[in-house]
């Protein structure tokens, strides 16, 4: 099945825009990005930069609605997870804390959406996009029918790309070809990363990876789930686990247990979402992580969430027939380029 890839393009807007000030402040919208090309289920980032400092602080508009998908956090609009209904144009429009009078208007980006089958997956081991820090992580690029020579591991790291492994302070595993990991994590290795063909024509998915300073962390699917098939949910404590770990989706609460994973069978468009892991008795929650359901029956798609003030919605009802249960045994799970089952222990 094929995936979606969206293409950015940059449309400049002209000075006849309504409320465009005369003076010198510019206001740049830019797409943080590897590029114009952006397949369906990734997180992108718009930052508004303004190219001028205020006293008073800049206060953010933004052309689109809000939804459970996009957030806001300052001079970013952040979209966790992109479809097909995300095409359109984007821009932002900034005036000085306090004031109504003048109001400076981006450029313009508009995404268009059309469809494509990415060559390469990047895949992460153990399975997910949370991390604790001061622990370690591993990434893999897998290319359909072929090895991955040829392919190179990109991280963007604050708006530039860094490319190979030890530049971007991993280590070639000896144990596994191709593979690179990353220890002793910290803050900086944390962000979007994903593998790019010599040409530059080719790449995979953005897997986006958070290094959590937290009590817990949630880890999830970060490759599609096919349709009908399972994915598992993992709530991971820094410390021992607790007896009351409960887990949440778009903010109700699912299911409570001392177990502190959940399975999800036969998958449908009802378990899209954020989903998280509170423990009750020590009053500690971990960051969300998205499951995206796409095509007509489903596949899922985990992400992770830039923390923001937006309330989470309110968990809608539907005629799925999927169960949840929860499990304490590794979970193999199953994706389109994944033939081998990965088992997921604690270090």
């Amino acid at each position: 099945m094929g995936l979606i890839f969206l293409h950015a393009i940059l449309v400049l807007m002209g000075g006849s825009q309504p409320g465009l000030s005369e003076d010198s402040i510019k206001v740049q919208l830019t797409l943080e990005s590897p590029g114009s090309r952006v397949f369906a289920g990734e997180a992108i980032s718009l930052r508004c930069v303004v190219d001028e400092p205020s006293s008073l602080g800049w206060i953010y508009n933004w052309s689109q609605q809000i939804n459970p998908r996009h957030q806001t956090a300052g001079d970013r609009y952040i979209i966790t997870a992109m479809t097909a209904a995300d095409q359109g144009p984007y821009w932002c429009t900034v005036r000085k804390n306090g004031t109504d009078e003048k109001l400076w208007h981006s450029n313009t980006i508009t995404l268009n959406v059309s469809e494509n089958i990415p060559q390469a997956m990047l895949t992460v081991t153990p399975p997910g996009g949370q991390h604790f820090r001061g622990e370690h992580f591993s990434l893999q690029c897998e290319v359909a029918g072929r090895n991955s020579t040829g392919w190179t591991l990109k991280h963007l790291v604050k708006g530039k790309v860094e490319s190979g492994c030890v530049t971007l302070g991993g280590r070639i595993s000896m144990m596994k070809q191709g593979e690179c990991v990353f220890s002793r994590l910290y803050s900086g290795n944390g962000g979007p990363y994903w593998c790019e063909s010599t040409d530059g024509h080719q790449r995979s998915r953005i897997v986006n990876i958070t290094v959590g300073y937290g009590y817990m962390i949630i880890q999830g699917p970060t490759h599609p789930v096919s349709a009908g098939e399972n994915f598992k949910l993992r709530c991971i404590y820094w410390h021992d686990p607790s007896n009351a770990t409960t887990f949440y989706k778009d903010g109700v609460e699912i299911v409570a247990q001392k177990s502190t994973e959940l399975m999800i069978q036969n998958a449908t468009k009802a378990n899209e979402g954020f989903y998280k892991c509170i423990d009750s008795v020590n009053k500690q929650e971990s960051s969300e992580t998205w499951v995206s359901v796409t095509g007509d029956s489903t596949s899922a798609v985990s992400s992770e969430k830039i923390p923001t003030e937006n309330k989470p919605a309110k968990l809608g009802e539907g005629n799925s027939t999927n169960t949840v249960s929860s499990e304490k045994t590794a979970f193999e799970e199953k994706t389109a380029f994944e033939e081998k089952p990965t088992k997921i222990t604690e270090g």
